[in-house]
């Protein structure tokens, strides 16, 4: 919870060079991991003893040990050791659990009491938005252990410079200075747009291609703070290079620090948002601004003014309060929720950090007002515990109903989807114990028993009311959208969950989705596993649905990094027998036969867990091997029967018509591009160092030797490792096929996804324009192997009668024999293109049907202890003629 302990991923040359007894386990979870070595450091001149980490281990690995003994341990040379190890936190999604947790916290030693709950809250905000992050915090606690006078525990990111911009206004004004940030920012943005717009229009012709096709795009993802925050440095370079070339260009320069878009948020206390900074924080969120405020709430302020303050609880005893407040606390969220139009959720990280990371996650992107109040335990609570433990002191507050947790989304009525969503579903604890735990209930138990134990009963009676209503609330039908009305489902209701590590397993899953749609099944929900990773949460999703888990392996037997955290609560001995009863599922493997010894064993275990913790199995699990006449699909095909009857799908109202397009393709005639390499998720560009022959010219075999550069890369491995490599069509195949489709291949497009069924790596490649070239020559796999779902699709666009019955033979079972030929004469996609030349789709439907390339794996052939910095290979090439 807290920055003086950390995680660390090393190479195996970083953990060689590292001080003796530094040790570090092998890390597992897919290629993000691959090479990598994990360790968990705590820093033993910052800690402070508070012993929070200790308790909210789930493993209990990590035990306190006195100061003296962990330095003569040597903790103190391995902590200065990690932290000059690279922050490998770009490997990983920073708005997941787990993927927060690799970025370096930009907050980190502050002058809070041991054991304070608000700084993690803070410490996880600066995890996920810190490089583009501006705070303006309330005075308060957060003010002080913020700004100490002589340091601040906020820091800048070591590898970019960029950091936490945090200003203190005063305690009765903080949300208007925020906002007053907002509209200055707000207002200097407007000015480099204009500058921009001036600079294309009056200096282009002095521009470089590079600057001037940066600058088009820019304007076009102005207001996205992901995006910008990729492009800007390096449009920062251009600009720098290239300010005397016009004074256009350096009036775009002098405003080029918010070519970021930056994440500006509010911080303060309970005392701030509800009583004294109230009436600003209701002034600024009613306006509608895109503004974001985090309310650390400790329920104890006290500086009121002489009455006691609207964020105790009923019962407690505080400062204006010594009789134990009389009147319930004000609840904040339901107030804000009341607006329609405000993003509101409650969280308390350590009942369950996940929701907190989804909270904020939601509300950052929100285009709108947002408020997230975080319960932070503080030490005037008084807990017998202190704040030891701190984390189980929130989650026995949340098992209790004490405090709520739920996430409100006004843009989810859009969908058709209710907003309210109750995160903390199941009481499962006792108020009261709850309560006796703490001084400032306690206090007037003792001193006036009769009263306490009527506030005390009110308040649990007033706790249990709230959360029955959140539960109506939370189940409340909604009107169905234009778009959900349109599709008419009203068959069996779906999840489909998916693990993938290279993003085949999840194209299949979000086509599979349209596949259920279509015949009429309701589709609540597509997403990696790891979204329901805890059990309650599994169990939640599930009710009256039929879970589909869709599962690749790893390598050896290792589950997908999206899906590991779920593996690892389904899997943990805690899990009481029968957790999963009345969860139905059914299972589909994505696996390579050749090993032997792992072949689908992640879907394997998910399928046998289940069933031992109750959840019935509506099917037998189905197989899609990559060894298989048409890899996957082989097996998927097979399944697809069994699925369809196990659901009493009916066959889809099918007329040959082409479907709607995943995409929209929009070509900006006249644009200037120069073309960057794109990049799939998790890969790393490296170069060819050399290619050589090593087998005589006329030797028929072509065994060649690749040696890529990783030097001054982040790219380690270990001895026996393989490398996946994502391949590029040739060039003159692609020239044939931007021909053949009547397609411009230097033009410039901007493509937007217009489904939530596309893949990640579909999404990464088009956060910034492409070249149509770019598109065939990096993504689409049109030169691979077709499949029989492609010909049903191209039959679609087929114009002549003839041909589009001949295509949907081929795809059916009776073509048999025809589609023997397609495989047995070694065609492709384009093959198949282009003998049914009436059927040319348009370009936002052929990165619609075609899939995408994927990557080939190939044995490393080179330790990088005996050669550092390069990957050897030895590969044998093959030709041959269709």
């Amino acid at each position: 919870p807290h920055a003086v302990i950390r995680p660390f991923l090393l190479s195996a040359a970083e953990l060689e060079s590292g001080p003796e007894g530094f040790d570090a386990r092998k890390a597992t979870g897919g290629n993000t991991y691959a090479g990598l070595h994990f360790r968990i450091q705590a820093s033993p001149l910052d800690c402070t003893g508070c012993e929070v980490c200790t308790h909210a281990c789930p493993t209990s690995a990590l035990t306190m040990t006195p100061l003296p003994k962990a330095l003569e341990s040597g903790h103190e040379k391995f902590w200065n050791f990690a932290m000059k190890v690279p922050n490998r936190g770009a490997r990983f999604d920073p708005f997941t659990l787990k993927g927060s947790q690799f970025q370096q916290p930009l907050m980190e030693f502050s002058g809070a009491c041991e054991g304070c709950g608000e700084t993690p809250y803070a410490k996880l905000i600066t995890q996920m938005f810190g490089k583009r992050l501006i705070v303006a915090n309330a005075t308060g606690c957060s003010s002080i252990w913020g700004g100490t006078a002589g340091w601040v525990p906020y820091t800048k990111d070591k590898e970019t410079g960029r950091g936490v911009a945090w200003g203190n206004s005063l305690f009765e004004d903080n949300a208007e200075f925020g906002l007053g940030q907002f509209l200055a920012v707000r207002q200097r943005r407007m000015q480099l747009k204009d500058r921009v717009k001036a600079a294309l229009a009056k200096a282009s012709a002095a521009m470089t291609p590079e600057l001037r096709g940066g600058l088009e795009q820019w304007l076009e993802y102005s207001d996205d703070r992901a995006i910008t925050e990729k492009i800007a440095p390096s449009l920062v370079d251009l600009l720098q290079a290239e300010k005397s070339a016009a004074p256009e260009i350096a009036e775009v320069l002098r405003l080029a620090d918010l070519l970021m878009k930056p994440s500006m948020w509010m911080f303060g206390g309970d005392g701030w948002a509800n009583d004294i900074g109230y009436g600003g924080i209701d002034h600024v969120l009613a306006g509608g601004h895109d503004v974001k405020i985090c309310v650390f709430d400790t329920e104890v302020y006290s500086n009121t003014g002489g009455q006691s303050s609207k964020a105790t609880p009923m019962g407690a005893v505080a400062k204006f309060a010594q009789g134990g407040r009389a009147v319930q606390k004000k609840d904040m969220g339901a107030l804000f929720m009341k607006y329609g139009n405000i993003y509101v959720a409650s969280c308390a990280i350590g009942a369950n950090f996940k929701q907190t990371v989804q909270a904020f996650t939601e509300a950052e992107n929100y285009d709108g007002p947002a408020i997230v109040v975080c319960y932070s335990p503080c030490i005037e609570h008084r807990t017998k515990t202190g704040l030891s433990q701190m984390s189980l002191d929130q989650k026995e507050a949340v098992e209790c109903g004490y405090w709520p947790l739920y996430r409100y989304n006004p843009a989810l009525r859009g969908a058709g989807e209710n907003p309210f969503q109750l995160d903390g579903k199941k009481l499962t604890g006792d108020v009261m114990k709850f309560l006796i735990k703490q001084n400032r209930y306690a206090q007037l138990a003792r001193a006036a028993p009769e009263l306490a134990e009527e506030l005390q009963a009110k308040l649990s009676a007033h706790l249990k009311e709230r959360h029955d209503a959140m539960r109506a609330q939370a189940s409340a039908e909604v009107a169905p959208s234009a778009n959900n009305a349109a599709s008419g489902a009203a068959g069996q209701q779906l999840l489909i969950l998916y693990g993938s590590d290279t993003g085949v397993t999840e194209q299949l899953a979000k086509k599979f989705s349209g596949m259920c749609a279509e015949r009429g099944l309701r589709v609540q929900k597509v997403c990696d596993l790891d979204e329901v990773s805890e059990v309650d949460d599994l169990v939640a999703v599930s009710k009256d649905t039929l879970a589909v888990i869709m599962c690749s392996t790893c390598g050896h037997g290792d589950f997908p990094q999206n899906a590991s955290i779920f593996w690892s609560s389904l899997s943990s001995p805690d899990v009481a027998p029968g957790a999963l009863r009345g969860v139905r599922f059914c299972v589909f493997g994505m696996g390579d036969r050749s090993y032997t010894d792992s072949f689908c064993e992640a879907a394997h275990l998910i399928e046998k867990r289940m069933g031992e913790l109750g959840a019935s199995k509506a099917l037998e699990m189905g197989i899609g091997d990559d060894r298989d006449e048409d890899k996957w699909e082989t097996g998927f095909s097979k399944w697809l029967p069994d699925f369809w009857s196990c659901v009493k799908a009916a066959e889809p109202a099918d007329e040959g018509a082409p479907k709607a397009p995943m995409f929209d393709v929009k070509i900006h005639e006249g644009a200037t591009l120069v073309p960057q390499q794109i990049c799939p998720p998790g890969a790393t560009l490296l170069e060819v160092g050399e290619s050589r022959r090593m087998t005589p010219a006329d030797y028929e075999r072509d065994i060649r030797h690749f040696s890529l550069v990783t030097k001054g890369k982040d790219f380690p491995f270990d001895l026996g490792d393989a490398v996946a490599i994502y391949y590029e069509n040739l060039a003159e195949d692609v020239d044939a096929a931007l021909q053949w489709f009547g397609l411009e291949g230097d033009a410039v497009a901007t493509v937007s996804c217009l489904s939530d069924n596309v893949s990640d790596r579909h999404r990464r490649a088009f956060e910034k324009r492409v070249t149509i070239r770019q598109v065939f020559t990096e993504m689409l796999d049109l030169f691979g192997r077709p499949t029989k779902s492609f010909c049903s699709d191209l039959a679609r666009f087929a114009t002549s009668a003839t041909e589009k019955k001949a295509l949907q033979k081929i795809a059916s079972a009776e073509g048999a024999e025809e589609w023997k030929k397609v495989v047995d004469g070694s065609q492709s996609f384009f093959d198949i293109c282009k003998q049914f030349p009436s059927a040319r789709p348009p370009l936002d439907q052929l990165i619609s049907i075609l899939p995408l390339t994927k990557p080939r794996l190939y044995s490393i052939a080179s330790s990088p202890f005996y050669a550092p910095g390069v990957l050897d290979l030895t590969i044998v090439i093959n030709q041959w003629k269709a």
